[in-house]
């Protein structure tokens, strides 16, 4: 017996601010918030706390 079911997509809000990731190392508060990145790459780098938040 087969079960079947619905892969939903995230919802993302479409006008959330494009953020580097190099900014957190550069700011006296290190965090993003409210903020989509991407094209970016993390290599030998450890991420204490990661925290992804969707408010709708």
């Amino acid at each position: 017996m087969t079960k079947r079911f619905k892969i939903e997509l995230p919802k993302i809000p479409l006008d959330l601010e494009t953020a580097n990731l190099q900014d957190i190392y550069h700011d006296e508060d290190p965090y993003l918030s409210n903020c989509i990145i991407t094209n970016q790459r993390v290599d030998y780098e450890e991420i204490d706390h990661l925290k992804s938040f969707l408010k709708m």
